[in-house]
């Protein structure tokens, strides 16, 4: 349901040219999703372009991992 909710909103969004959360706060099914967001959420929803979650945090622990693993198998 999800899905095609999120379907739906950007299909709208796209044609409109309005927002998702704005067109969500309209719908009757998504009007109590959109009341119980974060403002952090609903900053990801509405500039998803921003949004680096933990990726920054991952990659240096993949780098680390790989560092103590490899640590005096590799020259310097």
């Amino acid at each position: 349901d999800a899905h095609e909710a999120v379907r739906r909103l950007t299909l709208e969004a796209d044609r409109t040219g309005h927002g998702v959360v704005e067109i969500a706060s309209l719908d009757d099914e998504l009007r109590a999703v959109v009341a119980e967001l974060t403002p952090e959420e609903r900053r990801v929803i509405e500039r998803p372009e921003e949004y680096r979650g933990l990726s920054a945090e991952i990659a240096r622990d993949v780098a680390a991992t790989w560092r103590r693993t490899l640590n005096g198998l590799l020259p310097e």
